[in-house]
């Protein structure tokens, strides 16, 4: 769990994007023929709108709002989707998730918006497992969303198959570009890490230096780091880079909270004075 939680911030990519028409109401996955469930949707779509600022008791209120659709419509996906998704807005991650399988099982594999919401719900409660099941998902449904691709890639860090991470990362980057969406720090630093994973330290110290002016102060950002540059002073025997590699080290706050797989790595007592 230590290691979700100090990867968790990567999540900040994996968020709802280009789904406004959605939110608004005018794309519907599954809609719904009762005038009632549809109505309490809408009134619940505007509450979230309107939630300035987010207030939970507007989020309970939608949340209400969604249940009533659903026991007018047990059928209509975009109701527990909505519920989830309100629910997601006030950290009930658990009660989120159960909304949202029920929601993308109901959807018939036609929503993209709906397995991205479960899995990043999935990744927050610690069911790496699960999430990938749904990032796979959409890697073969949605082959254009880069986000599929990115999703695979965050969860080889807990699976640990670090060349397969490292092919999807690349898919999600190609994905962003071509559908004219920036590849942001976040892409970047996901790349480094798995870079660093897979012994490609020289590589990943590239990459960590081209984003160092965004992470530089992250606890997260200056472990990782550290280690490839560690690692990479035992490829070169150059002790100025494990000297580095200590200074960047003697940077992270809470060291506790150094991932247990690159943990062991930081020894710097063959350093001469």
């Amino acid at each position: 769990m230590k290691k979700i939680l100090a990867i968790v911030a990567l999540l900040s990519v994996l968020t709802v994007k280009g789904q406004q028409s959605y939110f608004d109401g005018k794309s519907l996955v599954c809609g719904s023929n009762n005038e009632t469930a549809l109505e309490r949707m809408t009134f619940g779509l505007v509450l979230l709108r309107n939630n300035y600022d987010n207030s939970n008791d507007t989020y309970r209120k939608s949340t209400r709002l969604f249940i009533d659709a659903i026991e007018k419509d047990t059928l209509c996906c975009d109701a527990y989707f909505l519920a989830g998704y309100s629910l997601r807005l006030q950290n009930q991650w658990k009660e989120a998730l159960t909304f949202y399988y029920v929601a993308d099982s109901l959807s018939g594999n036609q929503s993209s918006l709906f397995k991205l919401n479960m899995a990043v719900a999935a990744m927050n409660v610690g069911l790496t497992d699960l999430a990938r099941k749904k990032y796979n998902e959409m890697v073969r449904f949605f082959p254009k969303d880069p986000e599929g691709f990115y999703g695979v890639a965050l969860t080889s860090l807990f699976i640990k198959d670090f060349d397969n991470g490292l092919l999807a990362i690349e898919r999600a980057i190609q994905n962003y570009k071509i559908a004219r969406k920036p590849v942001n720090d976040d892409a970047n630093f996901l790349k480094a890490m798995l870079l660093s994973h897979a012994g490609k330290y020289e590589l990943a110290k590239e990459y960590f230096e081209q984003i160092k002016d965004t992470f530089k102060d992250r606890d997260q950002y200056n472990a990782y780091y550290s280690y490839t540059l560690v690692k990479l002073s035992e490829q070169q025997n150059d002790e100025k880079l494990l000297k580095k590699a200590m200074k960047i080290y003697n940077k992270i706050n809470n060291k506790d909270e150094i991932p247990d797989d690159i943990a062991d790595a930081f020894n710097f007592s063959a350093l001469k004075d």
